[in-house]
């Protein structure tokens, strides 16, 4: 599982790079979801084969969670100075030879898995509505403030988001090797860490591509620069770049100032009653 994921990580990021149209863009970028869906928990389950439990499982844990912690300003910098320096497909390109020649070490090191006799099968309908309903409901949420909450397609997803959990719920609960054993609800300090793993993800998770918006699109940051601020504070704000044209020279760019504003804070634009005012004085 862990060289498919690898396999599957790797082709999709070439097929990006290659990519002439944003269909094939999203469509790879959503095959490297499926590749680092499978290859996280893969990486856990051989950590837990490979180590057995003590200092050395302990130390391997560290290890894991170091580098998922360090991912974020690796990536950011690297990410900006690829994109600087060789456009936006070099992103994409990086991931090929890097998970390549992971791949091909795996074959070699990792031992194979051996059966235990046991026979599993797994869970397609149970997956399935799993992703049928989490689609459906994120597809109702993002398009709700864009089309209206009273939308025949926002409602409907909504529908089919609820229908979709409550047969996921029913094929869990009568199946001999379901997705999600109900019975893990019952560990409460595992309903704990996958509630705080939810909020977390769903908050500071989401602020990558925020800060990437924000700093790009309305501070005018290159990719350089924005990798950049991801990893280190900016102490004092740049002039900005098109002063003239409703920015004032020495206001933080994206920070829009009229006369009478404090340099590098935001204020609105003087009404038409003031500015009658100012005229009559």
């Amino acid at each position: 599982m862990f060289v498919l994921a690898l396999v599957l990580y790797a082709a999709s990021s070439l097929a990006g790079g290659l990519a002439g149209a944003q269909g094939v863009i999203v469509a790879a970028r959503a095959v490297q979801g499926i590749g680092g869906a499978l290859l996280l928990p893969s990486t856990l389950a051989l950590i837990g084969t490979l180590f057995e439990e003590g200092p050395r499982r302990n130390r391997a844990l560290a290890v894991w969670g170091g580098a998922g912690a360090s991912g974020l300003t690796i990536g950011a910098l690297l990410g900006g100075v690829l994109t600087q320096a060789f456009g936006w497909p070099a992103v994409f390109f990086v991931n090929v030879p890097l998970a390549g020649a992971v791949a091909a070490a795996a074959l070699l090191v990792i031992p194979r898995d051996e059966r235990d006799g046991t026979s599993r099968r797994f869970d397609l309908p149970g997956a399935l509505t799993a992703t049928a309903g989490a689609t459906l409901l994120v597809f109702g949420l993002v398009q709700g403030p864009e089309i209206g909450w009273t939308d025949p397609a926002v409602g409907g997803a909504f529908v089919l988001a609820a229908a979709s959990l409550a047969a996921f719920t029913v094929i869990e609960s009568r199946g001999a090797d379901p997705l999600l054993p109900f019975g893990l609800l019952r560990n409460r300090s595992l309903v704990v860490g996958a509630t705080v793993t939810f909020v977390f993800m769903g908050t500071f998770g989401a602020l990558p591509y925020f800060l990437t918006v924000l700093f790009q699109d309305v501070h005018g940051f290159s990719a350089l620069e924005t990798g950049l601020a991801f990893s280190f504070r900016r102490s004092r704000s740049r002039p900005a770049r098109n002063s003239g044209s409703g920015w004032s020279d020495g206001s933080a760019r994206g920070a829009p100032s009229w006369p009478g504003s404090p340099p590098g804070r935001w204020a609105p634009p003087p009404s038409r009653a003031d500015s009658a005012s100012e005229r009559r004085s």
